[in-house]
This record gives C-alpha cells, structure tokens and sequence, in this order.
C-alpha cells in the first residue's frame, strides 16, 4: 500500500508539469475510517452524471458502485447491508478510481450526498476493488449496527437511572413525612397500624425496585460492554 501518491509534483521543471491539475498535490490517506488500512471520508456528490468524492473531503475522486462492476456475478444481488434493526439506511458498496490510473479504492456510502468512507488500500483491479467494497460495507454495517444496540442500551441504563432516582426521592420524601408527622398522629390516634404498614410497605417496595432496576443495569452494561463506551 502507498503511504503517499504524488498526483501534482511541483518539484519537477516547469515544463515537464502537467498543466492540468487532476487532484490534490498529494493523496495521503489520514486516519482510519472504516477499515485496517488508513482511508479517506467525504459525501457523495453527483455531477454530469456521475458520482464523485468531493464534499468534506480534501480529494476529487470519481465513483461507481460496486454492483454495477459485478454484473451477472451472486454478489450483485446484494445491493447494500442495513444499518440498524429497522432497516432504514443502507450502507451501499462502492469504487472510487485513482487518478491516472494509480489504482482503485474500496469503501462504502449511505447514498447520495450522505456519508462515505473508503478503505485506503490500493486494488490494482477494479473487480477485487468490487469485491473488497462488498466486504468493506459488510464490516462497516456490523460496527455501525453494534454502536447503535450499546448506544441504546445505554440510553436505557440512563433512563433507569433516572427512574431510580425518581423512586428514591418519593422515598425519602415519603419517611420524612411519616418522621414529621408520625408522633403526632400517634398520639391524636390520627395515625393507626395499618398507615404504618403501608407506609412500611410502600419504603420496602421502593427498596427492591431501586435492587432490580440495578440489577438490569449492570446486566446491560456487562452485556454490551458499555465502560468502555462513549457517546
């Protein structure tokens, strides 16, 4: 794999440049963003009729789906691979070319002007490169589908928490009141036994629903290992 493609290189004498600019003046892939290899990101854009990576990202890259390239082939029968559980987004496979023929790029889009990412390692056939986009969108959608189910148990570690909260301050609230105004009621004959039962019975409720509720919590968190998530 490159680590840097030289598409304008400005060392050359002037009149061994070419004239017409055809990219960036380099094409370093940055930071991982979908694969093992480092890769690039941007939205896909459509322009004359044909689709290109240029918003959100440093790089002019044009773009054919992968499915197009695999005609006739098992695998174009596959258009995308779904997101989430309700299977409202799809994660399409994708080719970008290299400029001069420098290779092709393998990655994924969520449709156009949407996100895109590609694989930064370089496939000397457009055909691998096709296959490689399949396998890349394949990932891509596993991760994507597993952030969403920690980040749903998440928000449900976050609201049972908050319904812990709830149950404990009506708790509290119900012993003080029943430490404020218990002794007086006593001896007013205001208060009898079956108030203090219920008064009993409501605190050792609270007590099991405040133990289930962090029982479920830390049955979420070790499922979906959630320590060691962030938002």
């Amino acid at each position: 794999m490159f680590k840097r493609i030289v598409l304008w290189d400005l060392s050359k004498p002037v009149r061994k440049r070419h004239s017409k600019l055809c990219g960036p003046y380099y094409f370093e892939p940055g930071k991982p963003v979908c694969g093992v290899h480092p890769g690039i990101g941007g939205y896909l854009c459509r322009r004359f009729g044909t689709y290109e990576l240029r918003e959100g990202s440093n790089t002019r890259l044009r773009i054919e789906f992968a499915r197009d390239i695999l005609k006739g082939t098992r695998q174009a029968d596959t258009i995308g691979y779904y997101t989430d559980e309700s299977q409202s987004e799809t994660m399409k496979p994708v080719i970008a070319r290299l400029p001069r023929s420098r290779g092709f790029l393998a990655g994924w889009t969520l449709g156009e002007n949407m996100s895109t990412s590609f694989d930064g390692h370089i496939w000397d056939d457009i055909e691998s490169a096709a296959y490689g986009a399949y396998s890349e969108a394949e990932q891509a959608a596993e991760r994507e589908r597993e952030y969403q189910a920690r980040w749903f148990a998440a928000q449900e570690c976050f609201d049972k928490r908050t319904e812990i909260t709830t149950i404990r301050r009506d708790a509290l609230d119900l012993a003080a009141f029943a430490r404020l105004h218990g002794k007086a009621w006593i001896r007013l004959s205001l208060l009898p036994e079956d108030a203090k039962r219920v008064i009993a019975k409501e605190l050792t409720k609270a007590r099991a629903q405040i133990a289930a509720l962090r029982d479920e919590i830390a049955e979420l968190t070790a499922a979906h290992d959630l320590d060691s998530f962030e938002y």
